[in-house]
């Protein structure tokens, strides 16, 4: 059984739900569980996030949506540099 890394798509072998893996928790005795998010849409809305036991999810053979992503340090997107007023000189 491979582990679920974050970005991967995964289906619950059990439900059949599918997604991609948003959130690993890993507590103290080894169980790890992984919120999982829909990419489907009910009434024009997103499906809730469902979590599920590592042992319970397979991982599809789709590409990590994190692999494709730009990887930066920059927190955020492009901002103005803020402009100070004008210090008053006062001559003596």
């Amino acid at each position: 059984m491979a582990t679920v890394e974050l970005g991967q798509t995964v289906k619950d072998v059990i439900t059949g739900y599918e997604g991609i893996a948003v959130s690993i928790t890993e507590y103290l005795h080894a169980c790890r569980r992984i919120v999982v998010q829909s990419r489907e849409l009910k009434d024009g809305k997103p499906v809730e996030d469902q979590v599920f036991d590592e042992q319970r999810l397979v991982v599809l053979a789709v590409p990590n949506i994190l692999e494709e992503a730009p990887l930066t340090n920059e927190p955020g997107g492009e901002r103005l540099v803020p402009r100070q007023p004008a210090v008053p000189f006062r001559s003596l």
